[in-house]
């Protein structure tokens, strides 16, 4: 009887442990980008050439699994030239917003939602447009490193010049696995009771 409860045991710890594997592995950290100019309107931003960096200056650099990508050159939608409306609510975007490469991994981010804006016209004009979205890191074979990420994001200018953006990765955000670890322990339970009968009888 002792050897029959051991291979039940067995069976549930093996498939909870394959379930274990399916957990997330979000992208975590925080990435600011110089450089780079825009202009823009009441209700539209557009990327007008130049080549921003991953800023690496003192308190905006990298962290976490953005770590070491100080510098590196990026790319805006539409080869730099791209445009979006982010008022009254997101349009016209040819994702993704940006993409840089650094050792031999791609990073990248789909812009999908405007959470909040504001523009201030006049002879000095400004915007602030926040939104969020998904953040990838994927190797050169255009697999993902970790799972698509969501974060949040953040761009301020003022009159026609370089833009600061700031993005965040879900550092707190849990993504659910579609019941996948409910539905791995319904199976797990289900064998455990067709071993038993098997073994009782």
């Amino acid at each position: 009887m002792k050897n029959k409860w051991t291979t039940l045991a067995g069976v549930a710890v093996a498939v909870l442990g394959f379930s274990a594997t399916l957990q997330a592995t979000p992208i975590n950290g925080t990435i600011n980008f110089s450089g780079g100019l825009i202009t823009f309107t009441s209700t539209t931003i557009t990327f007008d050439g130049g080549t921003p960096i991953v800023d690496n200056s003192l308190g905006n650099a990298p962290t976490l699994n953005y770590a070491g990508t100080g510098n590196t050159p990026v790319t805006w939608a539409g080869n730099n030239t791209g445009s979006f409306n982010y008022s009254p609510g997101l349009g016209g975007l040819l994702n993704p917003l940006w993409t840089f490469t650094y050792g031999g991994d791609k990073y990248f981010f789909n812009l999908t939602a405007i959470s909040s804006s504001s523009y201030v016209g006049g002879g000095l004009p400004s915007v602030t447009v926040h939104g969020f979205g998904t953040l990838y890191i994927q190797d050169s074979g255009n697999n993902n490193l970790f799972d698509p990420t969501l974060g949040n994001f953040s761009l301020t200018s003022t009159g026609s010049g370089p833009a600061s953006f700031s993005f965040l990765a879900g550092t707190n955000t849990n993504v659910p696995d579609g019941g996948m670890t409910v539905m791995l322990l319904g199976a797990a339970l289900s064998a455990m009771g067709l071993l038993r009968r098997k073994l009782i009888a």
